[in-house]
C-alpha cells in the first residue's frame, strides 16, 4: 500500500479532469478523496494487500470498503 484515502465522493470522468485514459469516458467515474487520518494511514501504508487480488485480474487498483 502506497497511500490511503478517505472517500469524499465520485464524479463523472472527463479528459479535462486530467485522467490518463484513452477511449470512451461514458460511464466512467473519477474518485474524489483526501488522505485518510494518520491513524488509518499508519495501519495500512507499507502493508501487503496481496490477499485482496485474484490471480489473473489485470487491474492494478482494487477498492476495499473497510467500514
Amino acid at each position: 500500500v502506497k497511500e490511503v484515502y478517505r472517500s469524499v465522493g465520485w464524479k463523472d470522468a472527463t479528459k479535462e479532469s486530467g485522467l490518463n485514459i484513452s477511449g470512451d469516458f461514458v460511464g466512467r467515474s473519477e474518485f474524489v478523496g483526501e488522505p485518510a487520518s494518520d491513524e488509518i494511514r499508519k495501519k495500512y501504508i507499507k502493508k501487503s494487500v496481496k490477499h485482496y487480488f485474484v490471480r489473473g485480474n489485470s487491474n492494478p487498483i482494487n477498492y476495499i470498503n473497510l467500514q
